[in-house]
C-alpha cells in the first residue's frame, strides 16, 4: 500500500531496503479541527482516531510499529527499541535513532523541522525534531554525532532530508529572540535576516549549516521547500491553532540482493 499524498526526498527514495515519508493532512480519520491524518495524541483529538491514524500510515510505510517522541524541545537523543507505540513508552527526547529493521520512528510536527537522517554503509537512521529551540541546542548535529557514537557513522556518509516547516518570511520572531541568535554560531547566526525592523529565522538554513559543520556533506542534503503555515496540505499551529500533527517517517527493510526498481 502507498499513499500518494505523501512526499519523499528523492536520494532517500532511491535507496534500497529503506521506507520513508513526510505525511500530510490527508488520509485519515480525524474530525475537524485535526481532519484527517493526525499522528499525535496530545493534540485533543479522539484517542481512538489517533490509533487508527497510525496503523493506516504504519501499513503505507510497511511496518507493524512507528516509535514516536515524547518531544521536549531539548538535545537529547535516544536510541529506539522494541517498546510499545504508546504515549507512556515515548521517551522523552527531540531525536531517535535505530539500526533495526521492521519498524519505523518519526518525528511529529505542525511548522517546527522534521529531520530525517540516513547512513547507507552502517545501515543505520535517525529522526529528529528542530523547532527554535532544538536549532538552538545543534539537535541535528547532535543526532549526527549520536549515530556516529552508537552506530560507526561517519557524517560524512549520511544522507539527510529536512522539512517540510514554516519558511523564513512567514516565521517572524521578537528582538529578544534575535538578539539571542546574534550569540550563537556562524551556522544559526546567517539564518536570521532583519527586514524593516522586522527578525525572521531560516529554520532549514539553520540546521543545514549546522549539519555541514559537523561533517555532513552539503550534496546530500536534501530539502522539501513547502511552508506549512501557507501549505493547506500541512497542519499548522501558526495558521490554526488548534490542529493535528503531521509526521517524518523512516524505517530499515530487510536487506535485498539487488537494488528495488
Amino acid at each position: 500500500m502507498q499513499n500518494d499524498s505523501w512526499f519523499h526526498f528523492s536520494h532517500l527514495a532511491s535507496e534500497p531496503n529503506l521506507a520513508h515519508a513526510i505525511t500530510t493532512r490527508i488520509g485519515g480519520v480525524s474530525k475537524p479541527p485535526y481532519e484527517s491524518l493526525n499522528l499525535a495524541f496530545h493534540t485533543g483529538d479522539d484517542p481512538a482516531a489517533v490509533s487508527q491514524n497510525r496503523a493506516l500510515a504504519a501499513e503505507a510505510l510497511g511496518v507493524s510499529t512507528i516509535h514516536f517522541m515524547d518531544q521536549i524541545h531539548s538535545d537529547r537523543v535516544v536510541v529506539a527499541n522494541d517498546q510499545a507505540d504508546d504515549k507512556a513508552a515515548a521517551p522523552q527526547c527531540d531525536a531517535l535513532i535505530a539500526n533495526q529493521a521492521g519498524y519505523a520512528i518519526g518525528v511529529l510536527v505542525a511548522d517546527c523541522l522534521p529531520i530525517l537522517f540516513y547512513d547507507p554503509r552502517t545501515r543505520s537512521i535517525g529522526a529528529a525534531h528542530a523547532g527554535r529551540k532544538g536549532t538552538e541546542l545543534q539537535i541535528a548535529a547532535k543526532t549526527a554525532i549520536a549515530m556516529r557514537e552508537r552506530f560507526g557513522t561517519n557524517p560524512a556518509d549520511l544522507l539527510v532530508g529536512i522539512g517540510a516547516g514554516i519558511c523564513t518570511d512567514c516565521y517572524e520572531v521578537g528582538g529578544e529572540v534575535a538578539a539571542f541568535w546574534q550569540n550563537l554560531p556562524a551556522a544559526c547566526r546567517s539564518a536570521l535576516t532583519e527586514t524593516d525592523g522586522k527578525f525572521h529565522i531560516d529554520l532549514a538554513l539553520a540546521n543545514r549549516q549546522t549539519l555541514v559543520a559537523c561533517g555532513v556533506a552539503d550534496n546530500h542534503i536534501e530539502t522539501l521547500a513547502r511552508c506549512t503555515r501557507t501549505d493547506s496540505a500541512f497542519f499548522s499551529f501558526r495558521r490554526e491553532g488548534v490542529t493535528g500533527r503531521f509526521a517524518a517517517l523512516i524505517a530499515l527493510s530487510q536487506p535485498r540482493h539487488e537494488k528495488a526498481v
